[in-house]
């Protein structure tokens, strides 16, 4: 629950929406999801000032709001669809309120998916600013059951720089998104394939590939990308734009020479060099629309990287 004093005469948020952000004691379920935003903008507003004390070294001297460091990371909970074999699927995000602060969470009890495992694929590194659906939790028949009974949620918890945030998933109809079709055009996300890799994927649960490599010395991996290259008759075609960063593992990562862009079908790749010995994921984010509308359509890549010591 975030938790922090009110500054002097600000207004309290809306009560509507107050279950959206939440310790998980009570039904998250939520009908108006304007309100829920506009609860949630409040919220945002009203920590701005709560918590630890801040320097003027973290606030950016163009804008008093823009903080470099300290702010807190909320996990965002995107919305439910189903797979292509009828499963529940639930997406989530995260927005890092810092401008220039990069922080590593690991899983545990400052980074944990409720029920089941703590470790259900979410990011232990969090870049800065809006991160939308970074991954997907698959659910199954028995936690959707519980789920649509009312009596239990999937929760994500963070806590970074003293400040916890729990977002409940909600399977109400006002959570369904197009996650893999976009309903006026037909659009569907990119198709990935990684070099080597048994299967393709797609959408939010995305493709996943695995390499071994030595710290200090770069790598090369190689991927396909296939599109239908469908889009709304407004926009332009922006072919298949492909995003990097590092996903989890709390070493420094160098990455070059990647791929920026793909139109429509094509090949891809990315050269990456780990500073330090570990374990590590890198996602890329592959995106043939323009914004994240419709929560369509974009596809993850993750590359799950086991890095030795120099010898």
């Amino acid at each position: 629950m975030i938790r922090g004093r009110r500054p002097a005469g600000e207004k309290a948020c809306p009560a509507e929406g107050a279950e959206q952000v939440t310790d998980g004691a009570r039904s998250p379920f939520v009908v108006n999801s304007a309100r829920v935003w506009a609860t949630v903008a409040c919220l945002v507003v009203s920590t701005s000032l709560a918590g630890q004390e801040r320097s003027a070294a973290d606030i950016k001297s163009s804008d008093g709001l823009h903080h470099a460091r300290g702010e807190l990371v909320a996990p965002v909970f995107e919305g439910w669809f189903r797979d292509e074999t009828g499963s529940l699927m639930l997406s989530f995000g995260y927005f890092n309120r810092n401008f220039e602060q990069e922080l590593d969470i690991a899983i545990g009890p400052d980074n944990k998916i409720e029920p089941g495992p703590a470790d259900q694929g979410q990011p232990t590194h969090f870049v800065p600013r809006r991160q939308w659906g970074a991954f997907a939790v698959p659910v199954s028949k028995e936690v959707e059951r519980r789920l649509l009974a009312g009596k239990k949620t999937v929760t994500w918890t963070l806590r970074a720089n003293n400040q916890t945030v729990t977002i409940p998933a909600n399977i109400g109809p006002s959570y369904a998104i197009d996650a893999l079709k976009e309903p006026t055009v037909g659009n569907t996300p990119p198709v990935l394939r990684f070099e080597g890799a048994p299967a393709s994927g797609t959408g939010p649960l995305g493709a996943k590939t695995s390499i071994k490599a030595v710290a200090g010395t770069p790598v090369t991996v190689k991927f396909s990308v296939a599109d239908d290259k469908r889009t709304l008759p407004q926009k332009r075609d922006p072919g298949v734009k492909l995003t990097w960063a590092r996903y989890r593992g709390a070493g420094a990562v160098t990455i070059a020479d990647a791929t920026k862009s793909v139109d429509g079908n094509g090949e891809a790749s990315v050269t990456a060099t780990f500073a330090e010995p570990g374990d590590y994921v890198l996602r890329v984010e592959a995106m043939d629309t323009e914004i994240h509308d419709f929560h369509c359509c974009w596809s993850n890549g993750y590359i799950h990287a086991s890095i030795a010591a120099r010898k």
